[in-house]
């Protein structure tokens, strides 16, 4: 359990946003333990990843657990949270989020800011692969739409883009599954229709200029329950007989 409330009182030293709530995701940026529930986001005290509650009740230290909220014009219930660059990745249902902080991450420099809204996939982990995160949304239910999140140098902003409009339909949804092989770049993907197929994207950048953006699939004799990188060799969860192997 997480370290009790050391000074103040409940009027003056309120407890963590997920206090009550289940817990989304949880990861670690910065040395802060974060935790993800309803919509807002829970940062540890620097180092300390039990701690949730500020030293002292008069004065504000760098060192200090915060909570950020996601808002904006919609409901923002945040599943995700994914370390990109130097900010974290916040995902709901309709909207990406990025909390910032420059030049460190304090209770004073925190800013929990909308990136991009398009709807997306939430029981499908984002993932990084080189300089780039993607996350996938699935369209009519049937159809998986996987989006490329990046810094734009014109913009000077992170923008995202449809990385499968060239072959819409061609992977079915609802994605369920994301594995990166930043070494290769290449995205695996599996997805409920089909769970006898791997879909793959292949993808190779030149500098700020895209030169391929490929798709193709596995399919097996078997459905894949999961699967995960590890090193350089991609490893399968599969049932057969009843059995997962």
């Amino acid at each position: 359990t997480w370290q009790e409330r050391q000074c103040g009182e409940e009027g003056d030293i309120f407890e963590p946003e997920f206090v009550g709530l289940p817990i989304q995701d949880i990861t670690f940026h910065r040395d802060r333990l974060i935790l993800v529930s309803g919509e807002s986001v829970d940062c540890s005290k620097q180092g300390d990843y039990y701690s949730f509650f500020p030293e002292r009740s008069s004065e504000v230290l760098d060192t200090d657990p915060f909570s950020r909220t996601a808002s904006s014009r919609r409901v923002n219930y945040l599943y995700n949270a994914v370390p990109f660059r130097s900010q974290l990745f916040l995902m709901s249902d309709n909207g990406q989020f990025e909390l910032r902080g420059d030049p460190a991450l304090t209770p004073k420099t925190a800013t929990l800011e909308l990136a991009t809204q398009y709807k997306a996939e939430t029981l499908c982990d984002p993932v990084v692969m080189g300089s780039e995160l993607y996350f996938a949304s699935t369209l009519d239910q049937n159809v998986t739409a996987l989006f490329e999140y990046y810094f734009q140098e014109a913009s000077v902003s992170h923008v995202a883009t449809n990385a499968s409009i060239h072959v819409e339909g061609y992977v079915p949804g609802p994605a369920r599954r994301l594995v990166a092989d930043s070494l290769t770049n290449t995205l695996f993907l599996l997805q409920e229709k089909e769970p006898n197929r791997i879909y793959i994207y292949k993808t190779f950048w030149d500098g700020t200029e895209k030169r391929q953006s490929s798709w193709s699939y596995w399919e097996f004799d078997f459905p894949i329950s999961n699967m995960s990188m590890f090193k350089d060799r991609l490893l399968l969860v599969t049932q057969r007989g009843g059995n997962q192997v």
